[in-house]
């Protein structure tokens, strides 16, 4: 794994795995998606929350100009790695070295539950709009699966396996999940609500990061081994945009609310870069003297249709 944040990374997931067991989860159950509007008044500040694995805490930071550091996260972070937001401002936060999810209701800096049932080395959490939680866990083996926990529930009822790893994952308005697999395979996987049986896209890339969907359906993904960001329309094997640099490590995204704004952490030069979006300008660099793992914005936009 040559890129230094992915080395780093998945040697952490699989040291923390081997002194990790899954115990009993804790805490009281969040809002549900569908049913909560807790959205933030209009003139709220929107939070970018920004995971520091190497420092077990989250900063939050303004995600609109001029970005400034306006917050952090550190009770119950642990190897934090990705991040999630549900439509009720709920931030999910997944630890590598304890094998947990916890979640913070909205504006809080203390958890008010912890998933833990079946999680090994959990990387990527996404929230559908029933509530449902998905998780892409890691094996020591280097295999994978994406977890599900039904809407107020802390055990899974279901698992998607994932032969190759499972790193980026994203889930649509119908619960689609789409899947990146670990590897320099890059390969990208569709699966229909409660299947497991995936669809593979067709796409080929360098080596498969995190990946984001846009209301209109377009993959946005991250490629660590060509360090470019790939924006791949509905059924395309292609992408008909694409971002090169200055980051080397792109590793996690997140589009504002609106979708005019596409945020890309560099795991290797620590930065996050700020593009408008569809378009891919560059608008800010947002300079941080830590590992960027996770990206998550509270309010979120919406889930693909």
């Amino acid at each position: 794994m040559k890129p230094p944040s992915r080395s780093g990374l998945f040697a952490l997931a699989l040291i923390a795995s081997l002194a990790s067991a899954c115990s009993s989860s804790s805490g009281t159950l969040p809002q549900k998606s569908a049913t909560t509007a807790a959205l933030p008044a209009a003139k709220a500040t929107a939070e970018l929350f920004v995971s520091t694995g190497r420092q077990d805490l989250i900063q939050i930071y303004n995600a609109n100009a001029p970005h400034q550091l306006i917050g952090q996260i550190t009770d119950s972070v642990s190897g934090p790695n990705g991040e999630a937001v549900d439509t009720a401002g709920n931030l999910y936060v997944a630890n590598v070295n304890n094998a947990t999810v916890v979640v913070y209701p909205p504006g809080a800096t203390k958890p008010s539950l912890t998933y833990k049932k079946k999680l090994t080395n959990p990387l990527t959490p996404a929230v559908g709009n029933d509530g449902t939680l998905y998780v892409s866990n890691f094996n020591p083996d280097g295999s994978g699966e994406v977890l599900e926990y039904p809407p107020g529930q802390l055990k899974p009822n279901f698992a998607i396996p994932l032969p190759g790893g499972a790193v980026g994952l994203a889930v649509d308005a119908d619960s689609n999940v789409y899947v990146t697999e670990y590897g320099s395979t890059g390969r990208i996987f569709k699966f229909k609500p409660h299947s497991k049986q995936g669809k593979d896209l067709g796409i080929s890339l360098g080596f498969a990061g995190r990946l984001i969907l846009d209301h209109k359906g377009n993959i946005i993904v991250c490629d660590q081994g060509s360090s470019v960001v790939d924006v791949f329309p509905p059924g395309a094997t292609q992408p008909s945009k694409q971002i090169k640099g200055p980051f080397v490590d792109p590793f996690a995204l997140a589009l504002d609310k609106g979708e005019r704004r596409l945020f890309v952490a560099d795991g290797a030069g620590d930065s996050v870069y700020v593009y408008s979006y569809p378009k891919l300008r560059p608008i800010a660099t947002i300079s941080r003297s830590a590992t960027s793992y996770g990206l998550a914005i509270n309010p979120p936009a919406p889930l693909a249709p």
